[in-house]
């Protein structure tokens, strides 16, 4: 089975936005998983424990980086969900770049 990591736009100022974006990723995963592939979205993953624990929700994004390279290592392709903004993701520029680094392909995957 093909492992992917969704990369996916999350932060906002707009608690509505990151709440969208969150659906948006669980929606996309439940989608790639459904046509076959093994999918890790650190959105969906780590949404939950992030809105439990303040601690976890303020973390600056090198932290939370630092943490998902360990997936983008196990990945066999860096998915990018294509949303309406997920250009403007520092998340989503600092996944790609890694890829890119360690030569993992990168795919979109066109949203909605």
């Amino acid at each position: 089975m093909i492992k992917l990591y969704l990369a996916s736009a999350y932060s906002d100022p707009i608690p509505e936005v990151v709440k969208e974006n969150y659906y948006n990723a669980l929606n996309a995963a439940v989608d790639l998983y459904n046509l076959g592939y093994v999918v890790y979205s650190p959105i969906v993953h780590c949404h939950a424990m992030a809105n439990i624990s303040p601690q976890l929700y303020e973390q600056p994004l090198a932290w939370w980086f630092e943490r998902e390279k360990e997936f983008i290592d196990w990945c066999d392709i860096l998915c990018v969900l294509k949303t309406s903004n997920y250009s403007k993701s520092k998340g989503i520029k600092g996944e790609m770049k890694y890829a890119k680094k360690i030569g993992k392909p990168i795919m979109f995957f066109p949203w909605r």
